[in-house]
């Protein structure tokens, strides 16, 4: 990486990586690296679009910008994930190679080894490594292992110390891809200056006084103000970390760790309404219900249940009709009318429609052997719901329902369960924009419990109790 010609805030978390010598906080320094590297990336696709929104109308889901009153680190990755393809598609970019973070290419060998590395640490033994993937895709691998470790762990020195060359390796080589960041200096606007040229360098040795940060090319030309994405205040670069619906924004500075609250004028620039929006409580994940019964029997969108290897519910002759699909879905539905093969594997999934199903869709994900003999382990659930999850997109339904695989036969625990949902619903984001509504049926009254306070412990204000009749 060169030094000195990176974006201030990335440079000065990766300045204390370099300084910090004991091996956790050497490690939590490296997840505050990879978090400033996403939230700039996510600052930048922000202000695009405030940018945008001056000129014209563009139409952004709901939920990427209500995410944004309490975003997670998943939620920055949905930023980019969501925004980044609609910019594209109706207006050039002020920063042209920020398309290239969600274009799948060959990677480093040291950021594919990290992503192995990860894979492999988060359970996933069965995957193989991909060579082609996007820094978008990286950061949702990323998002999952932050949770398992730094949000949701307790980080162990053997871990960090096993762990801490191959992040520091992979984020040096993901920061080399990102080297078109060195073309667009930073300057600080003071409040006093309105004027779009000038400006303090934050390279140069005066420390700015406080004001707006705005991006530049090479020659001085302004290209974006990052506010309110970002702000320079107390001599420091401060990131939006959440805003309330009357305009006040909490920001963060990685570099002390401080908290502070700035009011902003134009509350429209973020949630493009002209007027103060009430919090909405499902932020970046849908509602999501604990039912006691089955998915199927669900008047849902898409109903998700786990099968046994040799008995799927639905045979060839209701396998839904070849209709106007495309994608995942339409590949599904080939590989079922070629497949000549005896048995499923593990983790695959089988579109179907049976006449009793309540659902639209039925998704079968083959996780048992075959008299429901209980071979369903965490990393099965994870492959099989992942692999529904891209079906889903494809479909697009505003409800779903899942069956707690694993829990209903005590294979795995809903503790197990719960950490699996939350993960997959933070690096699955983009195969559920369209949900809005998440069921998960339970077979039997003792699990209901310990499902509904193991989910609500991790989306404490998003997780309801079902009626007990679909």
């Amino acid at each position: 990486m060169s030094a000195g010609k990176f974006p201030f805030p990335i440079l000065r978390i990766r300045e204390k990586v370099r300084e910090t010598r004991e091996p956790i906080a050497r490690f939590i320094q490296l997840g505050n690296l990879s978090e400033v590297i996403l939230r700039y990336l996510a600052a930048l696709t922000l202000s695009w679009l405030f940018l945008v929104r001056r000129k014209m109308e563009i139409a952004i889901p709901e939920k990427v910008l209500s995410g944004l009153r309490r975003p997670s680190f998943g939620h920055w990755c949905q930023i980019l994930h969501a925004l980044l393809p609609r910019l594209t598609a109706c207006a050039k970019s002020p920063v042209p190679e920020l398309d290239s973070i969600g274009i799948q290419i060959e990677r480093s060998p040291e950021l594919v080894k990290g992503y192995g590395e990860i894979q492999f640490f988060l359970g996933k033994r069965r995957e193989s490594v991909p060579k082609r993937f996007s820094i978008c895709e990286f950061f949702d691998l990323l998002a999952a292992f932050r949770n398992k470790t730094k949000a949701h762990g307790a980080v162990q020195n053997s871990l960090a110390e096993m762990m801490n060359p191959l992040l520091e390796s992979a984020l040096d080589s993901m920061l080399d891809s990102l080297s078109f960041l060195e073309k667009y200096p930073l300057t600080v606007i003071s409040e006093t200056d309105e004027s779009a040229e000038g400006g303090y360098n934050l390279s140069d040795p005066e420390c700015p006084p406080d004001g707006r940060l705005r991006v530049s090319d090479s020659s001085g030309k302004f290209l974006l103000e990052l506010f309110p994405a970002a702000v320079w205040s107390r001599s420091d670069f401060w990131f939006m970390n959440g805003c309330d619906s009357f305009g006040s924004i909490e920001y963060l500075c990685y570099e002390t760790g401080f908290l502070q609250r700035l009011n902003i004028s134009d509350f429209s620039q973020i949630t493009g309404s002209t007027q103060p929006e009430e919090p909405v409580p499902k932020k970046s994940f849908p509602r999501v219900e604990i039912y006691k019964g089955n998915a199927w029997d669900l008047t849902v969108d898409v109903a998700i249940m786990a099968q046994d290897r040799f008995r799927i519910f639905g045979p060839p002759q209701d396998i839904v009709t070849p209709g106007n699909f495309s994608g995942e879905i339409r590949k599904a539905m080939d590989d079922f009318d070629s497949q000549e093969k005896e048995e499923e594997t593990l983790g695959d999934v089988i579109l179907s429609r049976r006449p009793w199903c309540a659902a639209r869709y039925l998704l079968e994900i083959i996780a048992y052997d075959l008299d429901r003999s209980p071979v369903t382990d965490p990393a099965t659930v994870k492959t099989g719901l992942k692999n529904a999850f891209v079906l889903v997109k494809d479909l697009g339904p505003e409800s779903l329902a899942i069956c707690a695989m694993g829990v209903e036969y005590k294979v795995i625990s809903p503790e197990e369960f719960s950490e699996i949902l939350v993960l997959l619903l933070e690096t699955q984001h983009n195969n559920l924009e369209s949900v809005d509504r998440l069921v998960v049926a339970v077979s039997g009254d003792s699990e209901v419990l310990p499902l509904m306070n193991s989910l609500s412990r991790r989306i404490a204000d998003k997780v309801f109790l079902a009626p007990s009749k679909p």
